[in-house]
């Protein structure tokens, strides 16, 4: 974002081709739908998207609310393939382990949201028992330290990607916890 609060798509981004695509397809002067596009498909695409916190299915439906308003929009295979190669271009084995480890996270929230201590079997035992459920959620403080060490560990992997490529000085977010 520039400091007149618009979003500017910079030159770099439009040399690739399933970016410019979406760009160039927008006859608009002001290539308002090029920037909706690209901004749905950065939050759904980057690692660090303020929407990663929403279940997969919810995480669509709020940036389309978000970026797009009421009006009717779903992703076309432009912005499918874009959103498919700003994927690829981000990841790392980190990168992918994160994701995964996110969902695993999300399965457990998951899990915890549909626990009923009255739900019961064809054989009238209980589904969920207690001792399961509060050891299960016993372990789960170490899955949540566990993805903070991994987005820490990919925060500091991109960081130093991009000193690497990008040159210039440290950023404030270089050196993250070491004890990774």
């Amino acid at each position: 974002m520039n400091p007149n609060h618009t979003i500017e798509v910079t030159p770099e981004a439009l040399s690739i081709k399933e970016f410019k695509d979406i760009w160039l397809r927008d006859k608009k002067t002001k290539k308002e739908t090029a920037i909706q596009e690209l901004s749905y498909v950065y939050f759904m695409a980057d690692y660090m998207s303020v929407y990663n916190g929403y279940e997969e299915e919810e995480k669509e439906r709020q940036i389309q609310r978000d970026v797009f308003g009421e009006k009717a929009w779903s992703p076309d295979s432009l912005v499918k393939t874009a959103i498919d190669k700003y994927e690829k271009l981000q990841a790392t084995p980190s990168m992918r382990f994160l994701k995964a480890a996110r969902r695993a996270a999300q399965a457990l929230i998951t899990y915890f949201e549909e626990v009923d201590f009255s739900d019961r079997d064809a054989k009238g035992q209980p589904i969920y028992k207690v001792n399961d459920v509060v050891r299960a959620l016993g372990d789960s403080s170490k899955v949540v330290d566990a993805l903070d060490k991994w987005e820490k560990k990919v925060q500091k992997e991109q960081l130093e990607e991009t000193k690497i490529t990008g040159g210039g000085q440290k950023g404030i977010m270089e050196d993250p916890d070491e004890d990774l």
